[in-house]
């Protein structure tokens, strides 16, 4: 293994370690470390089997991909049920390198995660990757899904 990638390995596994803003015993992180290219003008779907019951509270996603142009690529989540969200368009101005950090905590979305309410965690998660120029080959290191299932307990009433 090159130099680099025991760097962004160690970056990825910093990035998506439990920060302040996920309180641990309240949320569940799902990680997928693919290390694996999406070439040029394809796209490639990564998978997360989540195991978890409950209906989403909260929902944010990590990524850390490496690209020489992040303007290129485009990132959908998929739920369990088939519900597909933008998380990131591509973008022909942008020519900065690599996607990095948590949507939903310190980078915005295309579409708001707030959407996945309600959303069952339980089942196969997919993000897409799909790159839309020539010029510049991705490797995406990890994707985690940072999921806070509602409270699905209640409080007995005494009709009366």
């Amino acid at each position: 293994m090159k130099l680099a990638s025991l760097t962004s390995l160690s970056l990825a596994t910093l990035l998506f370690a439990a920060s302040p803003a996920l309180a641990e015993d309240e949320t569940t992180i799902l990680r997928d470390y693919p290390y694996q290219s999406v070439a040029d003008l394809r796209q490639q779907d990564f998978t997360i089997d989540a195991s978890v019951p409950g209906a989403l509270a909260d929902l944010q996603v990590g990524i850390y991909m490496l690209h020489p142009r992040r303007g290129d690529v485009s990132l959908t989540l998929i739920t369990p049920s088939g519900k597909q969200l933008r998380l990131k368009r591509a973008s022909a101005t942008d020519r900065g390198r690599n996607i990095g950090g948590v949507f939903g905590l310190n980078i915005n979305s295309a579409e708001a995660l707030t959407a996945l309410q309600g959303e069952e965690l339980s089942g196969t998660w997919t993000l897409r990757v799909a790159d839309h120029r020539r010029g510049g080959v991705g490797t995406l290191v990890v994707w985690s899904l940072h999921a806070t299932v509602a409270d699905m307990t209640t409080t007995p009433t005494n009709p009366t």
